[in-house]
């Protein structure tokens, strides 16, 4: 017996089929979250890289908050280095196989948006981005917007 194009079990297998392919293209629009936590050290700003990655450019910028201007580049390095997990990337100190192209600029970061890009070529972009108003010099600004004493805490 065969059965006619649309009859119900072919229908069935579309649907399914459609589905499966839905469901594929939303796990490929997902991103893991950017782990990086920021602090006020010794004037200037230090920011925890909470998973091992591959970089080749740091950039800090900074423009004021609730602006729609384009940020204003504070320091740059360049390069080609590894992160490790939990390593601390300290304003103005290029991590290791970076060097420094821009800056750093002296800067009082409270009343800014302060950002941070780590390019990893080929991989992927991370990014943090916190109101400078909320750093502070005795806990972590973390990726959840919470303050912590750890800078890689575990969620």
């Amino acid at each position: 017996m065969t059965r006619a194009v649309g009859s119900r079990p072919a229908l069935r297998v579309g649907r399914a089929a459609g589905v499966l392919a839905a469901a594929l293209l939303g796990l490929a629009g997902c991103t893991p979250v950017d782990r990086i936590s920021a602090k006020l050290v010794d004037g200037g700003i230090a920011f925890a890289v909470c998973h091992a990655t591959v970089v080749n450019e740091v950039t800090v910028s900074v423009r004021p908050s609730g602006s729609s201007q384009q940020p204003t580049h504070l320091w740059q390095a360049t390069g080609m280095g590894e992160l490790t997990d939990g390593e601390i990337i300290v304003y103005g100190v290029p991590p290791e196989g970076l060097v420094t192209d821009l800056g750093p600029t002296s800067h009082d970061f409270s009343g800014d948006e302060v950002r941070l890009v780590i390019e990893n070529t080929g991989v992927r972009t991370l990014g943090w981005r916190g109101d400078g108003s909320r750093l502070r010099t005795d806990a972590w600004l973390t990726w959840t917007g919470a303050h912590s004493d750890i800078p890689c805490i575990r969620d």
